[in-house]
Protein backbone atom coordinates (compact mmCIF):
# COMPACT_ATOMS: atom_id res chain seq x y z
CA UNK A 1 0.00 0.00 0.00
CA UNK A 2 1.05 3.38 -0.81
CA UNK A 3 1.80 5.19 1.77
CA UNK A 4 -0.43 8.71 0.89
CA UNK A 5 -2.97 5.80 0.49
CA UNK A 6 -3.27 4.81 4.36
CA UNK A 7 -4.73 8.28 5.03
CA UNK A 8 -8.21 9.23 3.36
CA UNK A 9 -7.90 11.75 0.07
CA UNK A 10 -9.90 14.63 1.35
CA UNK A 11 -7.56 14.76 4.70
CA UNK A 12 -4.88 17.01 3.49
CA UNK A 13 -7.05 19.08 1.39
CA UNK A 14 -9.59 19.57 4.62
CA UNK A 15 -6.56 20.35 6.81
CA UNK A 16 -5.01 22.82 4.26
CA UNK A 17 -7.89 24.69 3.83
CA UNK A 18 -8.63 24.63 7.56
CA UNK A 19 -5.63 26.57 8.09
CA UNK A 20 -5.89 29.09 5.03
CA UNK A 21 -9.17 29.72 7.23
CA UNK A 22 -7.35 30.29 10.05
CA UNK A 23 -5.12 32.47 8.50
CA UNK A 24 -7.31 34.73 7.03
CA UNK A 25 -9.05 34.83 9.99
CA UNK A 26 -5.85 36.02 12.25
CA UNK A 27 -5.05 38.31 8.86
CA UNK A 28 -8.70 39.62 9.36
CA UNK A 29 -8.38 40.62 13.12
CA UNK A 30 -4.90 42.00 13.14
CA UNK A 31 -5.98 44.11 10.40
CA UNK A 32 -8.98 45.53 12.37
CA UNK A 33 -7.32 45.31 15.56
CA UNK A 34 -4.54 47.67 13.88
CA UNK A 35 -7.42 50.17 12.56
CA UNK A 36 -9.00 50.41 15.96
CA UNK A 37 -5.69 50.88 17.94
CA UNK A 38 -4.74 53.68 15.32
CA UNK A 39 -5.13 57.30 17.01
CA UNK A 40 -6.77 59.43 14.65
CA UNK A 41 -4.18 61.52 14.47
CA UNK A 42 -4.98 65.25 12.69
CA UNK A 43 -1.82 66.93 11.17
CA UNK A 44 -1.16 70.54 11.77
CA UNK A 45 -1.78 73.28 9.20
CA UNK A 46 1.95 74.39 8.64
CA UNK A 47 4.41 72.19 6.97
CA UNK A 48 7.14 72.49 9.68
CA UNK A 49 4.22 71.36 12.29
CA UNK A 50 3.50 68.39 9.76
CA UNK A 51 7.06 66.88 9.84
CA UNK A 52 7.69 67.40 13.65
CA UNK A 53 4.36 65.41 13.71
CA UNK A 54 5.50 62.62 11.72
CA UNK A 55 8.15 61.62 13.46
CA UNK A 56 5.14 60.74 16.77
CA UNK A 57 3.19 59.28 14.10
CA UNK A 58 6.12 57.00 12.87
CA UNK A 59 6.66 55.87 16.67
CA UNK A 60 3.21 55.07 17.51
CA UNK A 61 2.69 53.36 14.41
CA UNK A 62 5.64 51.18 14.96
CA UNK A 63 4.43 50.46 18.25
CA UNK A 64 0.77 49.82 17.71
CA UNK A 65 2.38 47.29 14.57
CA UNK A 66 4.28 45.49 17.24
CA UNK A 67 1.16 44.98 19.14
CA UNK A 68 -0.76 43.61 16.24
CA UNK A 69 1.71 41.49 14.67
CA UNK A 70 2.04 39.99 18.73
CA UNK A 71 -1.48 39.37 18.80
CA UNK A 72 -1.49 38.15 15.15
CA UNK A 73 0.95 35.40 15.70
CA UNK A 74 -0.25 34.17 19.16
CA UNK A 75 -3.20 33.68 17.40
CA UNK A 76 -1.86 31.64 14.49
CA UNK A 77 0.01 29.95 17.25
CA UNK A 78 -3.04 28.70 19.11
CA UNK A 79 -5.34 28.37 16.07
CA UNK A 80 -2.46 26.10 14.33
CA UNK A 81 -2.29 24.28 17.74
CA UNK A 82 -5.54 23.87 18.45
CA UNK A 83 -5.51 22.10 14.43
CA UNK A 84 -2.56 20.31 14.73
CA UNK A 85 -3.86 18.45 17.89
CA UNK A 86 -7.37 17.51 16.58
CA UNK A 87 -5.98 16.28 13.63
CA UNK A 88 -3.08 14.45 15.32
CA UNK A 89 -5.93 12.46 17.43
CA UNK A 90 -7.64 11.81 13.97
CA UNK A 91 -4.28 10.06 12.97
CA UNK A 92 -2.58 8.76 16.47
CA UNK A 93 -5.34 7.78 17.93
CA UNK A 94 -6.22 5.36 15.06
CA UNK A 95 -2.61 4.40 14.74
CA UNK A 96 -2.54 3.21 18.32
CA UNK A 97 -5.32 0.81 17.58
CA UNK A 98 -3.66 -0.65 14.44
CA UNK A 99 -1.15 -1.05 17.03
CA UNK A 100 -2.77 -2.91 19.73
CA UNK A 101 -4.19 -5.04 16.31
CA UNK A 102 -1.25 -5.79 15.09
CA UNK A 103 0.00 -7.10 18.47
CA UNK A 104 -2.74 -9.40 18.56
CA UNK A 105 -2.39 -10.97 15.40
CA UNK A 106 1.05 -11.32 16.16
CA UNK A 107 -0.05 -13.75 19.11
CA UNK A 108 -1.90 -15.84 16.83
CA UNK A 109 -5.56 -13.96 17.65
CA UNK A 110 -6.97 -13.90 14.41
CA UNK A 111 -10.35 -12.25 15.62
CA UNK A 112 -9.18 -9.01 15.93
CA UNK A 113 -10.54 -6.30 13.63
CA UNK A 114 -9.59 -2.50 13.70
CA UNK A 115 -12.49 -0.27 14.15
CA UNK A 116 -12.23 3.26 13.73
CA UNK A 117 -14.34 6.84 14.53
CA UNK A 118 -16.65 8.35 11.72
CA UNK A 119 -14.02 11.18 11.64
CA UNK A 120 -10.87 9.16 11.64
CA UNK A 121 -8.74 9.48 8.30
CA UNK A 122 -7.01 6.26 8.63
CA UNK A 123 -9.93 4.30 7.24
CA UNK A 124 -7.78 2.72 4.23
CA UNK A 125 -5.26 1.14 6.16
CA UNK A 126 -7.88 -0.40 8.64
CA UNK A 127 -9.68 -1.95 5.71
CA UNK A 128 -6.16 -3.28 4.42
CA UNK A 129 -5.52 -4.51 8.01
CA UNK A 130 -8.88 -6.31 8.38
CA UNK A 131 -9.06 -7.97 4.31
CA UNK A 132 -5.29 -8.90 5.30
CA UNK A 133 -6.40 -10.56 8.69
CA UNK A 134 -9.31 -11.99 7.42
CA UNK A 135 -7.01 -13.66 4.60
CA UNK A 136 -4.95 -14.99 7.32
CA UNK A 137 -7.89 -16.24 9.44
CA UNK A 138 -8.97 -18.69 6.50
CA UNK A 139 -5.40 -19.90 5.57
CA UNK A 140 -4.52 -20.31 9.43
CA UNK A 141 -8.30 -22.61 9.76
CA UNK A 142 -6.97 -24.49 6.61
CA UNK A 143 -3.79 -25.21 8.15
CA UNK A 144 -5.48 -26.58 11.20
CA UNK A 145 -8.13 -28.32 9.06
CA UNK A 146 -5.40 -29.91 7.25
CA UNK A 147 -3.09 -31.05 10.51
CA UNK A 148 -6.25 -32.52 12.01
CA UNK A 149 -6.97 -34.55 8.91
CA UNK A 150 -2.59 -35.25 8.67
CA UNK A 151 -3.26 -37.00 12.49
CA UNK A 152 -6.34 -38.68 11.49
CA UNK A 153 -4.40 -40.21 8.62
CA UNK A 154 -1.49 -41.54 10.62
CA UNK A 155 -4.15 -42.74 13.21
CA UNK A 156 -5.66 -44.22 10.27
CA UNK A 157 -2.18 -45.66 9.13
CA UNK A 158 -1.06 -47.21 12.44
CA UNK A 159 -4.53 -48.56 12.98
CA UNK A 160 -4.01 -50.60 9.59
CA UNK A 161 -0.47 -51.32 10.28
CA UNK A 162 -1.08 -52.96 13.42
CA UNK A 163 -4.00 -54.93 11.95
CA UNK A 164 -1.87 -55.95 8.55
CA UNK A 165 -4.52 -53.90 6.45
CA UNK A 166 -3.35 -53.53 3.43
CA UNK A 167 -6.01 -51.74 1.71
CA UNK A 168 -6.84 -49.66 4.81
CA UNK A 169 -2.63 -48.88 5.03
CA UNK A 170 -3.34 -47.49 0.99
CA UNK A 171 -6.45 -45.82 2.10
CA UNK A 172 -4.73 -43.86 4.93
CA UNK A 173 -1.39 -43.21 2.57
CA UNK A 174 -3.87 -41.55 0.34
CA UNK A 175 -5.42 -39.35 2.74
CA UNK A 176 -2.04 -38.20 4.49
CA UNK A 177 -0.98 -37.36 0.67
CA UNK A 178 -4.00 -35.24 0.05
CA UNK A 179 -3.92 -33.34 3.52
CA UNK A 180 -0.28 -32.96 3.18
CA UNK A 181 -0.50 -31.43 -0.36
CA UNK A 182 -3.43 -29.10 0.96
CA UNK A 183 -0.79 -27.96 4.33
CA UNK A 184 1.66 -27.18 1.70
CA UNK A 185 -0.68 -25.50 -0.81
CA UNK A 186 -2.38 -23.76 2.78
CA UNK A 187 1.54 -23.02 3.79
CA UNK A 188 2.90 -21.84 0.34
CA UNK A 189 0.24 -19.08 0.61
CA UNK A 190 1.61 -17.76 3.93
CA UNK A 191 3.53 -14.61 2.92
CA UNK A 192 5.21 -12.82 6.25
Amino acid sequence: MHPFKAIRASFSLKLSLKVLVLVALATAVSGSALYLFMERVSLPASYGGTVAGIAGYKAMVLKKSALIYAIFTLLMLAGVTLVGVLYSHRVAGPLERVKAVARELAKGNFGADVRFRKHDVVHPLAESLNRMTGRYKERHARLLESAKRLEEGAYALEAAIKSHDKAGMERAMGSLASADASAKEALSELKL
